[in-house]
């Protein structure tokens, strides 16, 4: 009857994956995420970007420009209002997160490449080039 029980409990262990050794295979990089190196997004609506010449707030487009540097490693630049941000993205189904240089938090976005856009931190941008 001992034996019986033990052999029931390996097996309803197994069954539910806590007797397995299997490690998840790493998925490869979605399209969204291997194709955004190169790519410039320019924002759908202008952003103040600092004060005109007469005291006002001057608005301009702001970008999103992506690139891979000598590692492979997927990076930003985000020209934001009067300065720029830089640093590594991980990139998960066209779901990025930032780790910008600095003591930023990190940024966050979704990419579509079937559309050509990025939503970056609450505002729409269009694939430039």
């Amino acid at each position: 009857m001992r034996t019986l029980f033990w052999m029931a409990t390996g097996a309803a262990l197994t069954m539910l994956g806590c007797g397995s050794a299997r490690v998840p295979r790493k998925q490869p990089p979605s399209a969204a995420c291997t194709t955004l190196g190169g790519k410039t997004f320019q924002a759908v609506h202008p952003q103040e970007c600092g004060l005109a010449l007469d005291g006002k707030v001057a608005l301009c487009p702001w970008r999103v420009m992506f690139s891979n540097d000598a590692q492979g490693t997927l990076t930003f630049e985000w020209y934001r209002s009067d300065f720029t941000e830089r640093g590594p993205v991980s990139c998960n189904s066209g779901a990025l997160t930032t780790t910008p240089r600095g003591s930023a938090p990190p940024y966050r976005g979704t990419h579509d490449p079937q559309e050509g856009t990025l939503f970056w931190e609450g505002a729409y941008y269009r694939l430039q080039r």
